[in-house]
């Protein structure tokens, strides 16, 4: 009998989530960016959990992803700070991951958003795909199964209902990386 509750607690936790994003029935179609713009593809291969993950630029949110889903966006050529946070919906649980950027006009950069279940807690980490890493021979197969995500108005509405504890997590990684820095980035000449 404990466990048929546990079971129905668990159900009712992920019918409850809240939904942040509308997926089309585009998998794979990354466009070319404009000779003025870089554009860069965030993606989630990954089926595990039902984690939703947030994406910054600075702190712009600029998509929210689900399993097996991603996103594009044209961007202004030079450096950014890219962000994901994770697990928003459980504070106590969520982490920030950071990727430094690079970025050339007219050139398409790829970023694997990465979870990794670290006990009691369903982390999110940025992994650059960059040709000739262990990840870019994936790369064309990670795109034919995923979805493109659209976000909705929802996901505005709890950005900035949220927005303080996001900003709160930001700092505190960022702190962390001041001990222990990260060298994780995006160069210029990863772009394809």
């Amino acid at each position: 009998m404990r466990r048929l509750w546990i079971v129905i607690f668990c159900l009712g936790c992920i019918a409850c989530a809240p939904v942040h994003i509308r997926t089309t029935d585009e998998t794979g179609v990354v466009p070319k960016p404009p000779k003025n713009k870089a554009l860069i593809v965030f993606l989630r291969p990954s089926s595990y959990t039902n984690a939703v993950y947030r994406f910054y630029d600075g702190d712009k949110l600029i998509g929210v992803l689900e399993r097996e889903t991603y996103f594009y966006l044209e961007v202004s050529p030079g450096k950014h700070s890219f962000g994901a946070v994770s697990n928003t919906q459980y504070p106590k649980s969520a982490n920030y991951d950071f990727l430094e950027g690079d970025l050339l006009p007219g050139k398409t950069y790829y970023i694997l958003a990465r979870p990794i279940n670290a006990f009691i807690k369903l982390l999110v980490f940025l992994e650059p795909i960059t040709p000739g890493s262990e990840y870019w021979q994936n790369l064309d197969r990670w795109l034919a199964k995923c979805k493109r995500a659209e976000m909705i108005d929802s996901a505005y509405s709890w950005e900035e209902q949220n927005s303080g504890q996001i900003q709160k997590l930001r700092e505190e990684t960022r702190k962390e990386l001041a001990i222990k820095p990260d060298t994780k980035s995006i160069r210029p000449q990863d772009g394809v």
